[in-house]
């Protein structure tokens, strides 16, 4: 049994990301895992990612899985609050804690054992294998049947307390001064109220209430029932003080010896399980999802067919409106690309759409998309302009700042992405800054993409491609029907090179004829009502 290693615990290499980068994806709360940093476990290792894929496969498709790893990572949560409230109180009250949470544990090991006889040939997951054998063989031996045996003996000593009495002296001013249990009880108390009680005669009862009943949990703050629980605990642990006592130090070394990596594996189960939870809620609202291919990070590949945006897609499921998909490619002549187009013509969604991808991948979790091949990457950074900040120096330099400091953590095998960066300042500063930063990427061969609207960057990038031998340079074009209608499609092409100004202009009544139409018209209708 000790031979059999739980694989969970493998080290992995973390994957640096922008601040906030969630949040400026807008998948923030569709990642939300409760206590869980989920970049934390974004990683490059494709050894890990393909691990994770078959865990997540394995809880989607075997019957049963999902529930029964939710009730487990339930109860180690709950495990572990006892641990919490076993280090909070006296040494000779921690007995009880450690029956309640042995019997927690024998509870777990009885649904898992039980489960891996049912469906030991359906596991695609050598982990999950791996943990459920050295669970399987837990449950077998001749240590577990013991201890379980005595602590069921104990429980049932236990459970059959129904109530506890308990009494106070009063001083003259009846302020409680003295306190103590009266008798552990094998009966319920009954709910009642004094009048009840005259009734009956019945003032000697030691099982009915002068009162009603109420939930001491529903009544109490948290804080308040915790210490009413843990003091009822104290009372039950003296009254089987030395039966526990002698129980206390063979279960507290068993727990340490045998069970301990289950509380140490929760927060890893606990985070497979949310991603299962994520993947099943997309799947559930019609979202189409596939399994990515990995390549070595060295080959630096990204090849997807009709890839989108989940969040868009999401949002627009009432609606009924099919969210649009689109290819894309990184390869030898374009690992830099300079996205162009109108304004609401979907280059914003599109940029996003690529890096979503990558973090789904980099978390082990599907894509969306129909097909995705790639090469996970050391680091994953995004630059969306925003509209405020908190720099002195405004929005400019807190843009320099940030886009500083990404090139600072990129390396060649990181992936970075450009939200119309420098808009915030005049359009020849634009076009030197965005000059300068795609220069770099090319030098440094990052792979990239760069939406803007700064059409002069088009000579700029030929001039790179020309001079530099690092990553080269291609174009990406949002299409266009006609002047007022936006197709949302991407297409690896130049732009005619042409500001769409005009065309929104005329969209939005903001030219010359539509401003001075209504003023002639008013001038003409005077000088007819002159004459």
């Amino acid at each position: 049994m000790n031979n059999i290693k739980i694989n969970f615990f493998e080290n992995y290499r973390k994957v640096n990301v922008t601040d906030n980068i969630l949040e400026d994806l807008k998948i923030d709360q569709l990642l939300y895992i409760r206590e869980i940093n989920v970049l934390e476990y974004l990683t490059d290792d494709i050894q890990v990612l393909d691990k994770r894929n078959k865990l997540l496969y394995d809880i989607s498709f075997i019957v049963g899985f999902y529930e029964l790893l939710s009730y487990v990572v339930q109860q180690l949560l709950y495990i572990s609050d006892m641990i919490k409230k076993q280090s909070i109180i006296d040494q000779s009250e921690r007995s009880l804690y450690s029956i309640k949470q042995l019997e927690t544990y024998f509870d777990i090991i009885d649904r898992m054992s039980n489960f891996y006889c049912e469906h030991k040939n359906d596991f695609t997951s050598e982990d999950f294998s791996q943990l459920f054998e050295k669970i399987f063989q837990i449950s077998k031996s001749t240590e577990y049947d013991k201890l379980k045996k005595g602590v069921s003996k104990i429980m049932d000593e236990v459970a059959s307390i129904k109530s506890i009495s308990i009494g106070f002296n009063f001083d003259a001013s009846l302020s409680p001064y003295e306190a103590g249990i009266i008798s552990i009880n094998k009966y319920y108390i009954e709910s009642g109220n004094l009048i009840d009680r005259l009734l009956r005669l019945d003032l000697t009862s030691n099982y009915m209430s002068m009162a009603p009943i109420i939930p001491a949990k529903r009544q109490c703050k948290p804080d308040e029932f915790e210490m009413l629980e843990l003091s009822i605990y104290s009372a039950i642990n003296k009254i089987f003080k030395k039966q526990l006592r002698q129980w206390e130090p063979e279960i507290n070394s068993y727990i340490a010896a045998k069970l301990n990596f289950l509380i140490e594996i929760s927060p890893y189960l606990n985070f497979i399980l949310k991603l299962a939870q994520i993947q099943n809620y997309m799947k559930e609202h019609g979202l189409k999802l596939c399994k990515p291919i990995f390549h070595p990070k060295e080959e630096k590949v990204f090849n997807a067919k009709n890839l989108y945006n989940p969040i868009l897609a999401l949002n627009l499921e009432d609606s009924g409106t099919p969210v649009i998909k689109n290819d894309f490619e990184f390869d030898e002549n374009g690992m830099i690309y300079i996205l162009q187009g109108p304004n609401n013509g979907g280059k914003s969604v599109f940029l996003t759409s690529i890096c979503i991808c990558q973090i789904f991948a980099q978390l082990g979790m599907l894509v969306p998309a129909s097909s995705l091949e790639l090469s996970p990457a050391d680091g994953i950074f995004i630059h969306i302009q925003k509209y405020q900040t908190l720099n002195q120096n405004g929005k400019l330099a807190d843009e320099c700042v940030k886009i500083s400091s990404m090139f600072s953590n990129m390396t060649e095998y990181s992936i970075c992405f450009f939200d119309e960066a420098f808009s915030s300042t005049d359009a020849s500063g634009a076009l030197e800054l965005s000059k300068n930063v795609l220069e770099s990427l090319s030098y440094l061969k990052i792979r990239s993409v760069f939406n803007t609207h700064i059409h002069e960057l088009t000579a700029c990038a030929d001039k790179i491609n020309l001079e530099n031998t690092g990553a080269k340079i291609d174009f990406i074009t949002a299409q266009i029907i006609s002047d007022e209608r936006r197709t949302y499609r991407m297409e690896r092409q130049r732009s005619e090179n042409t500001s769409y100004a005009q065309s929104i202009a005329r969209k939005l009544g903001i030219t010359f004829e539509s401003l001075t139409h209504k003023k002639n018209t008013i001038q003409k209708e005077n000088e007819y009502n002159e004459k």
